[in-house]
């Protein structure tokens, strides 16, 4: 805060203090405040002696300083009196965090926010996890890069693109190799290049099953010796649908899973154990692994028996949960929000019961680790111009459901919820504060921001509306406007009259040609000149109609008579013809 640096005891009512000094950020003050003395003080700067109150410079008599060189600044200054519940604008020397605090503890994902934390406190570095690099291969001779053109039994390489995608999302660094022949050398080749890369750890979908051409069986099925790369072979058929045929091993000393090339359960299989895998590589702590969450099921299907079945979810808009088509296809996984973890000894999920829900990360948001204080995902702003108005938000409907619960259902994928708005609008597992300042616009009896303009009023129908709309009513009786030449639409006439190229004014009374004005027409005044125009037109539509050009004015010449006095004489021109 920009100010004067005082004593509160010299403020008990309105006073004039003799500037002794000055201290701008970086600097200091050498000396103690005496009564009567006050220092001028920059924000940032450190407090001088003596002084326990800053007051800001606005309210002072100086009312802002000038910068270096511009003008001199008084040497004394006139400060209002300050009441004890005044602040004081100052910062105390280590009221944000004490000697001894965990700012960060082990585990905890270093953001934006906790690294400035740091730098503040005077670390230039932490000691943290490195993010794990991670191989991803795809064994299959049947398939074919992304975009490139499918021969006959072909298809795209999806499954690594869809792990890669995985791992990078779970905070890792991918190295995605593709696909990879169905033969012993060529994945070998492609483990040993992974290794040689750097890769902590491996993971390959498909070849893991049965078949006669399923790569990676065979080669960990290879005697063990000093030319065998894999060790710690464990392969099994875990007890889930999908991702049943499962590997564990290690190719020369890094880690290695083989999941089925099955889409769903080769992502199933991430979720259920690459996740925690490279948790476990990252050093993070808490539900690094994910959490399950119970929803109520909109829709029920089968469940096989002794296995647990995982199934590709999505929430409505209630709440509750619903299969996405068929779970073996890939289409379902992408419209898919979660997987619902059924129970091996579960053979049916009706409509109405509860499940477990593993919830994808959303994009954008991490979905592991914690940071110090309360961070909330999802702020709705549910007070304001509505509860001024007397309607309440939460007795306004929208297809049979309040807006508020709208609101909350579209903030479903938020783990941290917080409403602001009066106490009555509290939910479960939602977080209510009150509106300060207030939302949606100015307050009862408060003056508007900015007076309404005479456009404006105009198009409330206020009293500049009015002579328009009776010129329009005007237009609408008149002669002209019985002969369908005249239109009042809304509030001023439109003429659809074309109008000819050579025409001319139409000799009346009160006017002359060429437009002048006489003094008939100044007694008319505005009313007087509407009308001519009206009945111009009406003769020229008339004329038109006829199939005749409309008659030029009577043309008046001066000539000279016989006592030398200058005459008119009228003579009329003869008709256009056609």
């Amino acid at each position: 805060m920009d100010g004067y640096a005082l004593r509160r005891a010299d403020t008990t009512g309105p006073v004039t203090l003799r500037v002794v000094g000055e201290v701008a950020a970086g600097t200091s003050w050498q000396g103690t405040l005496a009564p009567g003395e006050t220092v001028r003080i920059m924000t940032g700067a450190p407090l001088p002696d003596g002084a326990d109150v800053v007051v800001p410079v606005e309210r002072t008599s100086t009312g802002t300083f000038a910068p270096d060189g511009a003008r001199p600044d008084a040497t004394d200054v006139t400060v209002p009196a300050l009441s004890p519940g005044d602040r004081a604008h100052v910062r105390r020397r280590g009221e944000d965090v004490a000697a001894g605090d965990v700012v960060a503890p082990a585990g905890t994902v270093v953001t934006a926010r906790l690294a400035a934390l740091a730098a503040a406190l005077g670390h230039a570095t932490l000691a943290v996890h490195r993010a794990p690099v991670v191989a991803v291969l795809s064994t299959g001779g049947e398939l074919t890069p992304a975009g490139a053109p499918l021969g006959p039994g072909r298809i795209p390489d999806s499954n690594s693109v869809l792990v890669a995608g995985a791992v990078r999302d779970a905070g890792a660094c991918a190295l995605r190799t593709g696909g990879v022949p169905d033969t012993p050398e060529a994945l070998a080749a492609a483990l040993d290049a992974a290794v040689g890369a750097g890769a902590d750890l491996i993971v390959t979908t498909g070849g893991v099953s049965v078949g006669a051409h399923d790569v990676v069986r065979t080669l960990l099925a290879t005697p063990p010796g000093p030319d065998a790369g894999a060790s710690d072979v464990d392969v099994a058929a875990v007890g889930m649908q999908p991702g049943k045929p499962q590997a564990l091993a290690r190719w020369r000393g890094v880690p290695w899973l083989a999941a089925p090339g099955n889409p769903t359960g080769a992502y199933a299989s991430f979720e259920l154990f690459v996740r925690p895998m490279l948790a476990r590589l990252r050093g993070l702590a808490g539900d690094a692994d994910g959490a399950d969450d119970a929803r109520v099921v909109a829709e029920g299907w089968r469940s096989p028996r002794d296995r647990q079945q995982l199934v590709p979810v999505r929430t409505d808009d209630d709440g509750r949960v619903a299969p996405v088509g068929d779970g073996h296809r890939l289409s379902a996984l992408a419209l898919a929000d979660g997987l619902a973890v059924v129970p091996a000894d579960v053979v049916e999920v009706r409509a109405g019961d509860t499940v477990a829900v593993r919830r994808f990360a959303a994009a954008g948001r991490p979905r592991t680790g914690t940071a110090p204080g309360v961070v909330f995902d999802a702020v709705v702003l549910a007070g304001g111009r509505a509860q001024r108005l007397g309607v309440p938000k939460p007795g306004v409907t929208l297809a049979g459901r309040t807006l508020l619960d709208h609101a909350l259902a579209a903030a479903r994928d938020a783990r941290r919820t917080v409403v602001v708005g009066p106490a009555e609008l509290a939910r479960d597992g939602v977080t209510v504060v009150r509106e300060d300042p207030p939302f949606g616009g100015r307050s009862p009896g408060s003056p508007p921001a900015w007076p309404p303009s005479p456009a404006c009023t105009r198009r409330l129908g206020g009293a500049r509306a009015r002579p328009r709309v009776r010129r329009a009513a005007r237009a609408r009786r008149g002669p002209a406007a019985a002969r369908g030449r005249v239109r009042a639409r809304g509030r001023r006439p439109r003429r659809r009259v074309p109008r000819p190229r050579r025409a001319r004014p139409v000799a009346r009374r009160g006017v002359r040609p060429g437009g002048a004005r006489t003094r008939a027409d100044r007694r008319g005044g505005r009313r007087g000149r509407a009308r001519g125009r009206e009945r111009a037109i009406a003769r020229r539509g008339a004329a038109l109609r006829r199939g005749r050009r409309p008659g030029r004015p009577e043309r008046r010449r001066r000539h000279v008579g016989r006592c030398g006095q200058a005459r008119r004489r009228t003579r009329p021109r003869r008709p256009a013809g056609p």
